[in-house]
């Protein structure tokens, strides 16, 4: 739960700065759900296919949580401009 919180921190001081490029919190809240929820599926897929989290698991997930952002920050910037 510590490493946790300690990931989420920078991840969270994100926000304003897309606040910012943005204006629109909507558009700020969706980029920070969608980090949590990607996060979840990703450990229930891996529970139900019988997976452990290991160091390799783990690694995988933070590789897709900065591409995720970076794609979700460039949907909605092209949805919203």
């Amino acid at each position: 739960m510590r490493e946790a919180l300690i990931a989420a921190c920078p991840t969270g001081l994100k926000n304003p700065l897309f606040l910012l490029s943005l204006g629109n919190w909507r558009a700020t809240l969706i980029i920070a759900v969608s980090i949590p929820l990607s996060m979840i599926t990703s450990i229930i897929a891996l529970s139900a296919l019988g997976q452990t989290i290991n160091i390799m698991t783990l690694g995988g997930l933070v590789l897709a949580v900065g591409i995720l952002v970076d794609d979700a920050t460039v949907a909605i910037e092209n949805i919203s401009h």
